[in-house]
C-alpha cells in the first residue's frame, strides 16, 4: 500500500542546493506492526518521473492502531530542478478489510521541521484544478459547454478552466454514448466521437460528432446524456 505525490519543477526549484524536510503521519489497523519506507527521489527529465534517482529513505515499523509521524531530513537536496518524487509505502503482506492512513505531509525548505500549515479549502481546489478538471455526477442533460454547428453533423464547442492547468491537458470520456448535442428547438442526439483541438493549459476546444441533424451556422450545446458521463482534463505529473 503506498501513496505518491509528484513534485513538478517550478516548485521543486525552491529545494534546489539546500537542505529539507520532509514529514508525514501514518496510521493503520493490519493487527501487527508493519515497515512503512518514506523515500524522496529526484526525476531524471524536467517534470518527467518515468525515470528518477534516489535522494534519501527511512524505514521505520509501526504499530498497530498507534500511527507514527515520520521526519526525513535531507541536508542538501542538490540540483532537483527536474522536480521531486515522494513515496511513503506500507508492508503489510496479503490481508483483507485494513485501513491505511496517511496525513499532513509537508516537504519544506528548512533544517528542521516546523508546525503543520494546513490550507484553506479554496486554495487547494485551485492547486488541484491545476493538475485536472472533471465533470462527474452531473444530473442529465447538464450543459457542460456552448458553440455553434459546424455543419450537419459536427459542433464546435470551448471549455474554459477555472485556473490555469499545469500543461496542456490530455482528455478522456466515459464513453460517447454519455453526451448529447443539441441546438434550438432540436431534440437532444447522442455524440459518436469527440476530438480536441486548440488544446491550451486555460481552455480546450473540442469538435463533437452526431450522426446527422444540426443545422450550420446554429448555436448548439454540448451537454451529458446519462447520469455516468465523466469528462477528465488531465494534465497531471
Amino acid at each position: 500500500m503506498f501513496v505518491r505525490q509528484r513534485i513538478e519543477s517550478l516548485d521543486a526549484a525552491q529545494l534546489s542546493h539546500g537542505p529539507g524536510v520532509l514529514q508525514i503521519k501514518v496510521w493503520h489497523d493490519v493487527g501487527s506492526a508493519i515497515d512503512y519506507e518514506v523515500a524522496i527521489s529526484i526525476a531524471d527529465a524536467a517534470n518527467n518521473f518515468s525515470s528518477v534517482t534516489p535522494v534519501a529513505s527511512m524505514t521505520q515499523s509501526v504499530a498497530n492502531e498507534e500511527g507514527a509521524t515520520f521526519i526525513l531530513i535531507v541536508p542538501d537536496f542538490g540540483d532537483v530542478s527536474n522536480g521531486l518524487e515522494v513515496t511513503v509505502k506500507a508492508s503489510p503482506g496479503a490481508i483483507t478489510t485494513k485501513n491505511f492512513h496517511f496525513a499532513e505531509a509537508q516537504l519544506e525548505p528548512s533544517c528542521e521541521p516546523s508546525c503543520f500549515i494546513a490550507r484553506p479549502l479554496e486554495q487547494e481546489l485551485v492547486s488541484c484544478q491545476r493538475y485536472a478538471y472533471v465533470y462527474k455526477n452531473l444530473p442529465v442533460f447538464t450543459v457542460l459547454a456552448l458553440g455553434q454547428c459546424a455543419n450537419t453533423t459536427t459542433g464546435q464547442y470551448t471549455i474554459f478552466f477555472p485556473t490555469t492547468m499545469r500543461a496542456n491537458p490530455v482528455i478522456t470520456i466515459s464513453a460517447n454514448a454519455d453526451f448529447r448535442l443539441s441546438q434550438a428547438n432540436t431534440v437532444k442526439v447522442a455524440q459518436t466521437s469527440l476530438t480536441p483541438f486548440n488544446n491550451q493549459p486555460h481552455e480546450v476546444s473540442i469538435i463533437a460528432t452526431i450522426a446527422s441533424g444540426l443545422v450550420a451556422g446554429n448555436a448548439s450545446q454540448w451537454t451529458t446524456g446519462t447520469t455516468a458521463a465523466v469528462a477528465t482534463f488531465d494534465a497531471e505529473l
